[in-house]
């Protein structure tokens, strides 16, 4: 089938993936209790397709009849192959009693969203503090960063991946073994999440910060960043964060008094 072209925009633009749920082939020869049983279990897969933050919004139609064989709608911000590629998972499609069509809808940016989504990268975002700083669980980095996640601090070039964030967390937790962070405030718009958050704990290990290296203090240090983080496909795509050094340098006696 020849793709149609699409209009060139001149502004930024977003895809949607819409979810078109539909009576499948073989519903007709399954009898009522395995039917229920399998609709039961493609809600299932919906809710699991929603904590996973795959799934922004779906629904039944509440008047099949109607509207023939569709049954309901859905929306992502996964690409369409990647939504059918889960699809394949759902047990009343391979079971034949329901279909899932993707259909493409190409908008202009931030015109469109979905509160759900809106927690869902709050969420992500208070992972890496939480996770990566908080615990140091440097695997989760790749859960919640892409792969060519491009990182921009003060001072330096941009940097892509996520290298840069696992050696920032291996050196506090080496410096600060009992690091704590903490949330202090977290806003999103569009596909954007601002956060504030304070890392504390007590200075107890030498460790090396840009050219000097620091023997531990037993001094006690709390200090603060801002990052906002951009998401894409519900991971971090770009982020932009501005550290408290000087606090902190002060506290670990790299500054002269």
């Amino acid at each position: 089938m020849e793709q149609r072209p699409l209009p060139q925009a001149d502004f930024a633009t977003e895809d949607l993936t819409v979810l078109v749920l539909e009576e499948g082939p073989d519903r007709g020869s399954v009898d009522r209790d395995e039917l229920q049983r399998l609709l039961n279990e493609h809600l299932g897969w919906m809710l699991a397709m929603a904590g996973a933050g795959e799934l922004l919004a779906a629904g039944a139609l509440l008047d099949p009849a109607a509207s023939g064989r569709l049954t309901g709608l859905g929306f992502s911000r996964l690409a369409a192959d990647v939504v059918g590629s889960r699809a394949a998972l759902d047990p009343a499609v391979q079971a034949g009693v329901e279909r899932v069509r993707m259909l493409t809808c190409r908008l202009p940016r931030g015109w469109i969203s979905f509160p759900r989504e809106y927690e869902v990268n709050k969420a992500m975002s208070r992972r890496l503090y939480e996770e990566v700083f908080g615990q140091g669980n440097l695997e989760a980095a790749d859960e919640i960063m892409a792969e060519d996640c491009v990182n921009h601090g003060p001072g330096s070039p941009p940097l892509v991946g996520t290298g840069q964030i696992k050696r920032q967390a291996m050196l506090l937790r080496t410096a600060i073994p009992d690091l704590k962070t903490t949330l202090q405030d977290q806003v999103a718009e569009g596909d954007r999440v601002t956060s504030r958050w304070t890392g504390s704990g007590t200075h107890t290990a030498e460790a090396t910060f840009g050219s000097r290296t620091v023997p531990p203090t037993g001094n006690q240090v709390s200090f603060d960043e801002i990052r906002i983080d951009r998401f894409a496909e519900g991971r971090i795509a770009e982020s932009w964060f501005i550290p408290d050094r000087m606090t902190l340098w002060g506290q670990l006696g790299l500054l002269a008094v």
